[in-house]
């Protein structure tokens, strides 16, 4: 068989709800009609090498022994819940964000605080949306979650204008991990094997209740091969606008991709470096809900002073990966990564008053390293019991990880910013305003899995399947505020976890398959949750589904899950006196719900050049605290919190686009996304509930700028957005989108306080692209 191909199957487009799928998706392909695989590529699902990706002869029902791709190119069998979000659907779809590129993902749900969508907010199957920390976040199959073992927060996603691929895993999983519970999100980047092309874009946003309305986007990658040799080098900008009316976000992003290959191996190293600086601010308006629907996005003029003029976030991304398979024989695989990273962000905020009128800065100074090696092989069609076949994969992998945590001040009316840190050893009896904190934590894990994908019938697999997890964490307490506030603090902990499951795929009708299976997963716990031993999240999680694209122009994907978690972490909605998160441990929560997804194209039943699409998406998460006690305050007494909501848990997500699209030409269409009402706190205060400066209860939030935000319900909000493509040319096209098109002012997360969505935001731009 080929090493390198592409399967151009129906299937694969069909399968995924999320694209408003025009004449444009697969040109010649007709994208809502079942057809067989096109002759000469491989029944299994291999690739041609314009694609460039690993081949597999194992049949597609798990993920590919290739970790940069966690799903097979084919979902039709899949044994799990799964999406992929091709590169065609992101051109038609014109999302302005990788969070508004997932929201008609079944079983995803994803708020936004900042607008250029940097700062992580993806939740699956009920977790926690903030920063991604209970989703493991994945680019070419290297985590890009800060450290998995040690703080699990997202701040980086790669920009969508270099990602072919966004691959949502939200099944079954043995073969990736930690924060495995929920699901994984994994971003492909362009490969250096795939066809040579030049691409540049630009475009204009403007967004409404900003300061500096005008923003721009711009990209440019080209993609060449000579022979064995494949390259890729791309660059993305941007400068926007955020929610508040005084945010400006901008990054840099620099990415590129060298590859050889032959018929027996590949070899890709590739790079990345990331540079983010924003005017953007994490102190958000406390006050009664009244008062911030009157004062809208104006952040200025809510306050006295200049507070928040100074306040940044900066950000210095570097990663590196080489990733080598060697194709030992037509059904033998062995696939390893060597990889590292450097993270380094910065937050700086004013303290008390204004540096005017005798405030201070403070920094949140944080740096992540890491460094792993993964390894593993891939034994396919190997015999099973007489007639039966099994693909058996197996692998391993080491991880160091480092964080270090200082929360620094500087001096009274000194500014901080990414030249000036502030000192992580300030103290007031050094001279400085308040006592600074310095901490280096440190994880080494080892992971290893082993499955066998049992194809029983050529329509039935059963894949069994064992992950083990083992990590140490330690710390070490540099400095604590007064330095003669001795001892200092160690501590370590270690966790083993066997992790055992069970998938099922069966094709129980041509083109229509039931899936579903068991798994036990595990979620590491922030560091910043406390005292040792830290915990992690324990999960026993469940799901049944059935997806098909049996029916002409119609394709649905229904699942029902169901996921009953220990020692689960949140985060609460207040900080600590340094400004450091604070953490509590529910003992036992539980999530049960229903996802599905449902598109309709009228060209499948007339023909022509006209397609009429829609699509629609719901998830409902109905949740609860089987077992567990949280305050409203770090300083009030516990209170048993059984039986109420999951914070930060949306119940309701729906998303629903109808649209039209003329051949190759042009398409056009609409799209109403609902989020649904959650709660900031687990003990559901739905009025805005906040601490005076006397440490009393304060609800509704109308004691001033003492108060402290400690929680409250966020409403739900209905959303609209438009998109139109043109293609002038084969090579020339223009493009215009619109969100939060009847520019709704909305709670959009209540975190140190309550932050508004982004404005009416409109794009419009261009592309070029030639060989």
């Amino acid at each position: 068989m080929k090493r390198w191909q592409l399967l151009l199957s129906v299937s694969t487009v069909a399968l995924v709800p999320h694209v408003a799928v025009a004449q444009t998706a697969l040109p010649g392909i007709d994208v809502s009609t079942p057809q067989e695989a096109p002759a000469g590529t491989a029944a299994s699902g291999g690739r041609t090498a314009d694609d460039g990706r690993l081949t597999t002869s194992a049949k597609q029902s798990t993920s590919p022994v290739d970790p940069s791709s966690v799903l097979p190119s084919d979902l039709q069998n899949y044994s799990g819940g799964a999406t992929r979000v091709a590169r065609e659907q992101l051109d038609q779809e014109r999302p302005l964000t990788i969070h508004e590129a997932l929201v008609a993902v079944p079983g995803v749900v994803t708020v936004n605080d900042d607008g250029l969508a940097r700062h992580g907010g993806i939740g699956i199957r009920g977790s926690n949306f903030r920063r991604s920390r209970k989703v493991l976040n994945m680019e070419d199959g290297q985590s890009i979650n800060y450290t998995s073992y040690l703080d699990p927060s997202t701040h980086y996603t790669p920009p969508i204008d270099r990602i072919e691929n966004i691959e949502v895993l939200r099944g079954t999983v043995f073969a990736h991990g930690p924060l495995n519970n929920h699901g994984v999100v994994n971003f492909q980047n362009l490969n250096p094997f795939g066809k040579s092309e030049t691409v540049i874009k630009g475009a204009l946003s403007y967004t409404e209740d900003s300061l500096q309305e005008v923003g721009n986007q711009r990209h440019v990658h080209t993609r060449q091969n000579l022979g064995n040799v494949g390259a890729v080098v791309s660059y993305t900008g941007a400068d926007g606008s955020g929610a508040w009316d005084n945010e400006r976000l901008r990054f840099n992003d620099l990415y590129g991709a060298l590859g050889w290959r032959n018929d027996k191996q590949d070899l890709t190293v590739s790079g990345v470096y990331f540079w983010q600086r924003d005017d953007y601010d994490e102190d958000n308006f406390v006050g009664p809900i009244e008062a911030f629907f009157a004062n809208g996005r104006d952040k200025t003029g809510a306050q006295d002073d200049d507070r928040t003029a100074f306040n940044t976030f900066n950000a210095d991304y570097w990663r590196l990966q080489a990733a080598h398979n060697l194709y030992i024989t037509d059904d033998v695989t062995l696939s390893t990564r060597v990889y590292g990273s450097d993270h380094e962000r910065n937050r700086y905020s004013s303290r008390e008053a204004g540096l005017a009128d005798g405030g201070w800065m403070r920094g949140r100074v944080r740096d992540f390293e890491i460094y792993g090696v993964d390894s593993r092989i891939e034994f396919a069609n190997l015999p099973f019991f007489g007639d039966m076949k099994q693909d058996i994969q197996a692998g391993a992998r080491y991880e160091h990880q480092k964080h270090r945590r200082c929360t620094s001040f500087g001096l009274v009316g000194q500014v901080l910013d990414n030249k000036n840190s502030g000192n992580c050893f300030a103290s007031e009896a050094g001279g400085f305003p308040d006592n600074a904190e310095l901490d280096i934590f440190e994880a080494d894990s080892f992971a290893a899995f082993i499955q066998t994908a049992v194809h029983v019938t050529p329509t039935l697999t059963v894949t069994p399947g064992l992950r083990f997890e083992s990590y140490d964490v330690s710390l070490r307490q540099v400095f604590r505020g007064d330095p003669d506030d001795l001892p200092l603090s160690t501590g370590s902990t270690t966790i083993d976890e066997v992790l055992p499951g069970v998938a099922v795929a069966w094709e129980f009708m041509p083109r229509s398959t039931l899936y579903g299976g068991y798994h036990r997963g595990i979620g590491p716990h922030n560091v910043a949750e406390g005292d040792f031993p830290i915990l992690a999240d324990i999960g026993d999680n469940f799901e049944i589904g059935v997806r098909s694209t049996a029916l002409r122009g119609f394709t649905f994907d229904v699942a029902y899950f169901h996921s009953l978690i220990d020692d689960y972490q949140i985060k609460e909605a207040f900080t600590d006196d340094i400004g450091n998160n604070v953490f509590g441990v529910l003992d036992e929560v539980q999530f049960n719900g229903v996802e599905m997804a449902v598109r309709a194209d009228s060209r499948a039943w007339t023909g022509g050049p006209w397609n009429l699409f829609s699509v629609a998406s719901y998830t409902y998460t109905n949740n609860e605290i089987r077992s567990g006690q949280d305050s409203v305050f770090e300083d009030f007494a516990l209170q048993d919190v059984s039986g109420n909501d999951v914070p930060f848990t949306v119940k309701h997500v729906a998303s629903l686009t109808a649209g039209v699209a003329y051949q190759n030409i042009w398409d056009a269409s609409l799209t109403y996304t609902y989020r649904g009402a959650f709660f900031s706190n687990s003990l559901n205060s739905v009025a805005l509930t906040c601490i005076d400066e006397d440490g009393n209860l304060d609800v509704g939030c109308d004691g001033g700028d003492a108060d402290e935000l400690v929680g409250g319900q966020v409403d739900d909000v209905w959303l609209l957005s438009a998109r139109a493509n043109w293609h002038v040319t084969e090579q020339f096209s223009l493009f215009a989108a619109g969100h939060n098109l009847t520019d709704e002012l909305y709670v959009a997360d209540l975190q140190d306080g309550a932050k508004p969505g982004q404005g009416r935001t409109l794009l419009g731009g261009f592309t070029i692209k030639f060989d």
